[in-house]
C-alpha cells in the first residue's frame, strides 16, 4: 500500500485509537456481548470442562444401569459358577464407577474453580457456553447434582454387593485437581492451530504513535478477520497495543452486524463500507474464527473493558 492511500486510514485509525482510549464505556458493562468477550477464556474453559463432565455422567449412567442390572441377576442365580461370573463382572464395573465419580468430582471442582474465577453467573454460563447447558440438562435427566447424590461409591461399599472388588485400594492416589485444572485451563488457552504467540510477548507502541508501520499493522490484521478464514498470528498483530487489540475485538463483532451501544464505535463503524448494523447481540452468531481469534487477542493483550 502506498503512503498516499495509507494516510487517510492512519488518521482515521489514529483519532479512533485517542477517542475510544479515554472512553469510560458504562454501557458496555451491561452488553451480553462485551460480557462474552470480557470472559472468553473462562467461558471456553468452562465450555471444556462442561463436554469432559457430560461425557463423564453418561459412563455413570451406562455403570448404573449394568450394575443395577447385574445384581439383580446375582441375587436371582443359584448357580454356583454362573453366580461367581456375574461377581466378577460386578467387581469389575465397581471399580470402572468408582474411578469415573472420582474423575467427575476432579471434574466438578475444576469447573467450579474456573466459575468462581470468571465471576460469572449461573444464568450467563447457561447462556453463553451450549456446553454448559447440555452438561445441566444431562444432570437434570440423570437426577444428580454435580457431584451425583447417589453415586457408586455409596452402591458399592464394603459387603453392600456381590460385586464388591475385596482388594480395592481406597488409599490410591487420586488426581490432583490444580495439575488437571491447570492442564485443562492450558489446553483451552491454546493456539489451536499451534501457531501465534506462544510466549506471551506482543509488540508494545505508544497508543498515540502515529507510525506508518502501526497502522499497517493495524488494517492487515483488520483485513484479516474481514476476510475470514484464517486466525490471527504473532506477526500479524506485533506492533500492536492493548487498545488496538481491543479495537480489532471490537471489528470482529462489527463485521457480524453488532450495532453499538457505545457512540464512538457506533460512530467508527458507520463510516465504514463493509459495515451492516443488524443487531445489539451477536455473540451467539459468531464463527469459529471469530470466537478463536477473540480469544487470541485476549490471552495476549491486557485489554481493559
Amino acid at each position: 500500500m502506498s503512503l498516499k492511500h495509507l494516510l487517510p486510514a492512519l488518521i482515521i485509525f489514529a483519532v479512533f485509537c485517542g477517542t475510544a482510549e479515554g472512553q469510560d464505556y458504562e454501557q458496555e458493562k451491561t452488553d451480553p456481548d462485551i460480557l462474552y468477550v470480557k470472559n472468553i477464556t473462562f467461558i471456553l474453559t468452562i465450555d471444556s470442562l462442561s463436554v469432559l463432565i457430560k461425557d463423564e455422567l453418561e459412563k455413570a449412567e451406562l455403570y448404573f444401569r449394568t450394575y443395577d442390572s447385574l445384581t439383580t441377576l446375582a441375587e436371582a442365580e443359584t448357580d454356583s459358577v454362573k453366580y461367581g461370573i456375574i461377581s466378577a463382572a460386578l467387581d469389575s464395573l465397581s471399580l470402572d464407577a468408582e474411578d469415573n465419580f472420582l474423575l467427575l468430582q476432579e471434574l466438578q471442582t475444576g469447573l467450579s474453580d474456573a466459575i468462581e474465577s470468571s465471576g460469572l453467573s449461573d444464568e450467563d454460563l447457561l447462556e453463553f457456553s451450549p456446553h454448559y447447558r447440555m452438561m445441566n440438562l444431562k444432570m437434570a435427566l440423570l437426577g444428580l447434582d454435580i457431584l451425583g447424590q447417589v453415586t457408586m461409591q455409596e452402591k458399592t461399599k464394603t459387603g453392600s454387593s456381590p460385586g464388591r472388588a475385596a482388594n480395592r485400594d481406597d488409599n490410591a492416589a487420586k488426581p490432583d485437581k490444580d495439575e488437571l485444572f491447570k492442564l485443562l485451563s492450558e489446553k483451552a488457552k491454546a493456539e489451536p492451530t499451534g501457531e501465534g504467540v506462544a510466549d506471551g510477548k506482543k509488540g508494545k507502541v505508544d497508543l498515540n504513535s502515529s507510525s506508518l508501520a502501526k497502522a499497517a499493522d493495524y488494517l492487515k490484521a483488520e483485513k484479516l478477520i474481514l476476510a475470514g478464514g484464517r486466525l490471527l498470528k504473532e506477526e500479524d498483530v506485533a506492533a500492536l497495543d492493548n487498545q488496538d487489540a481491543k479495537n480489532l475485538i471490537m471489528t470482529i463483532l462489527a463485521a457480524r452486524g453488532k450495532i453499538f451501544r457505545d457512540s464512538v464505535y457506533q460512530e467508527f463503524f458507520s463510516a465504514k463500507k463493509w459495515y451492516k448494523p443488524v443487531k445489539e447481540t451477536v455473540y451467539n452468531i459468531l464463527k469459529k474464527d471469530d470466537i478463536m481469534n477473540i480469544r487470541f487477542l485476549s490471552v495476549n493483550f491486557e485489554i481493559e473493558y
